[in-house]
């Protein structure tokens, strides 16, 4: 199968990166849109080329990535004439299933994507929705695929995703923390990126929960436990939760053609 990206930013490179290194490798088409990351794809892999314009992508692949920011959605959709015989996956969050149809007047199979960083090494679990049996192949030569059962969940799973930056930005917050206790920068970093490698081993097991993790990486009164009642109490998690409902009601309110 031909698979084609329309917009080739950081996402989209991971996920050559993961496709172009399977042990299968098929032909994969890029957009001239984002041409120094499509550029450097197709020198990286023989698989890989280059097209003249998104439509010759759609022209040229069965299945079509399509990975825009939500905002250029309804310009790139205008712009092109999608048969129906293709599949479209779009990744772009908070653009519902209902928007993309709108855009889409020929009726191809319509799907969305929730990929990950980690496609680029086959880890991590991409989330797709609905179910179809091409794209989760497609999807489960980069690591796992979860098919919830609605697009709600879908949104809810999409909104957990809101929360990576924040989860790095607590690293870097302990790391200057060490930083101001007169650590070297980088010794405080390494120490900290250390900490969190560490906890690898204990997330790749799935039979034992994340609240049976916390218990495992504490003692009662000890000082993980003081720090983490310190600052994720019943208040923080209610402010996160309704932060996190917030990005669903973000992706549920805001018009696709003008999300960003």
């Amino acid at each position: 199968m031909r698979i084609g990206i329309i917009g080739v930013g950081a996402i989209a490179e991971a996920i050559v990166d993961g496709l172009a290194t399977t042990e299968q490798p098929g032909e994969i088409s890029l957009s001239p849109r984002g041409a120094r990351t499509a550029g450097a794809l197709a020198a990286r892999y023989g698989t890989v080329r280059v097209e003249p314009s998104n439509q010759a992508v759609v022209d040229r692949c069965e299945l079509v990535l399509l990975t825009v920011p939500p905002g250029a959605i309804t310009a790139v959709l205008e712009g092109l004439c999608v048969p129906a015989d293709r599949v479209l996956v779009s990744a772009a969050a908070g653009v519902s299933l209902a928007n993309l149809k709108q855009l889409l007047p020929n009726h191809p199979q319509v799907m969305r994507v929730i990929p990950l960083p980690a496609v680029r090494a086959h880890r991590g679990v991409t989330v797709i929705f609905p179910d179809h049996r091409t794209s989760k192949e497609v999807f489960a030569s980069l690591g796992e695929v979860l098919v919830p059962v609605d697009e709600d969940r879908f949104e809810a799973l999409s909104a957990a995703t809101a929360t990576l930056s924040s989860q790095l930005g607590l690293l870097a917050a302990i790391a200057d923390w060490l930083s101001g206790r007169g650590l070297e920068p980088a010794v405080a970093e390494g120490f900290v990126r250390g900490m969190a490698l560490g906890l690898g081993e204990s997330l790749a097991d799935p039979g034992r929960s994340l609240a049976v993790l916390v218990g495992d990486h504490e003692t009662p009164g000890g000082i993980n436990e003081l720090v983490r009642h310190a600052w994720l109490g019943p208040a923080d998690r209610a402010r996160l939760a309704a932060a996190l409902d917030q990005v669903v009601a973000r992706s549920r309110g805001v018009p696709h053609n003008s999300l960003g």
